[in-house]
């Protein structure tokens, strides 16, 4: 059996996040379908620590935020043991220090092929230095770019410059979206298809036989609030206005005072099955409305995070699902009539293609 050493987006906060939980877990389950045993490779996520001394105060540090967080209020608390047991339970993880000065051949030695992806792994914005993003440590003939995502428009000069160095020899390469791939492209002269999150190799019957309903959980028909950024007053009024239009209560799942805050990627999975309609400005709750035809609203980013408008317009425009992004005049009803048959049919398509891709990369 072929190990594969995955190393995906690798900011530790990020671990509490359930796109980013969810998508290392589908890219994972996929390769044991298909024979290969995957690692994800946890490094020290501070790039700036040069020697042992450096990493090891840093790794106190990390530790102590977790236990200070932990202990603020008990859903915190409850929120971060949910991601615990999902990740002992269904990722197998690797950790391994991060610092110049380390020879990393013998890691090359003990995998038979290293894959980059999913998500914003290949962000700049999010890294000081990128050398184990791009499996630079590796034999080039090991290393497979699947469905990483660059998320910004435009590099600067000194971005585009780590990029043509660390993707020298780099060959089996596609993004998740195109305008990352039309950077690629640039940089390396070559086809980079785009291929799709790895959330989206699997169905609506997958992602059931992980669905977790919380215990407290009774609510019948209900909005989902995910929310990343604020939630300002347009967005407020909004929601409130649907709410009391179709009767639905509203659940928020990042309201730290309620017991929904204690949900695991498990429990995301089933409350975000069963809403009757989404409003998010996730991409991943976009994606896992898309898999389970729930209807949904996406809304821009504030408080001044990333911008996921790259993301999500690439998803909308190609599965061809108009009209689920929010303006104060948009009519509802667009997306709550909105039939998802034709999207999935394309979504199939662009499965296979996607599923083409790795296959033959794993196996060149």
């Amino acid at each position: 059996m072929k190990k594969i050493g995955i190393i995906t987006i690798n900011n530790r906060w990020n671990a509490y996040n359930y796109g980013g939980q969810l998508q290392c877990y589908a890219l994972g389950r996929f390769l044991r379908q298909h024979g290969y045993k995957p690692q994800v490779i946890m490094y020290n996520e501070y790039g700036r620590a040069h020697n042992i001394v450096a990493t090891l105060c840093n790794e106190f540090i990390y530790k102590l935020k977790v236990f200070a967080c932990s202990f603020l209020r008990s859903y915190s608390r409850k929120r971060i043991c949910s991601f615990e047991r999902f990740s002992n339970k269904y990722i197998k993880k690797r950790k391994i220090p991060f610092h110049k000065g380390i020879n990393y051949n013998k890691l090359n030695d003990e995998y038979d092929f290293f894959i980059a992806g999913s998500d914003q792994v290949w962000n700049p914005n999010y890294y000081d230095d990128m050398y184990f993003n791009f499996l630079k440590f590796a034999s080039n003939e090991k290393r497979i770019a699947y469905a990483p995502s660059i998320e910004i428009s435009n590099l600067s000069i000194s971005q585009e410059q780590m990029f043509k160095k660390y993707l020298e020899g780099f060959d089996k390469i596609s993004c998740r979206e195109q305008v990352g791939a039309d950077i690629l492209s640039k940089i390396t002269g070559k086809h980079i298809p785009v291929v799709l999150d790895p959330t989206l190799l699997f169905d609506a019957s997958e992602w059931e036989k992980i669905e977790c309903k919380p215990k407290f959980h009774n609510r019948n028909r209900y909005i989902l609030l995910y929310f990343l950024g604020e939630i300002t007053e347009d967005y407020r009024r909004y929601i409130e206005k649907i709410s009391e239009e179709y009767g639905f209560i509203v659940i928020n799942l990042n309201d730290i005072n309620s017991p929904y805050f204690s949900c695991g990627p498990a429990e995301f999975v089933y409350i975000l099955h069963n809403a009757q309609i989404v409003f998010t400005d996730s991409f991943h709750a976009c994606v896992f409305s898309i898999i389970f035809k729930r209807h949904f609203m996406a809304f821009d980013r504030q408080d001044g995070g990333e911008s996921m408008a790259n993301r999500l317009d690439n998803l909308l425009n190609m599965l061809n699902i108009p009209n689920h992004k929010f303006k104060k005049d948009v009519d509802v009803n667009l997306i709550m009539n909105f039939n998802y048959e034709n999207s999935h049919q394309i979504l199939k398509q662009l499965r296979k293609q996607s599923v083409d891709f790795l296959l033959a990369a794993l196996n060149n």
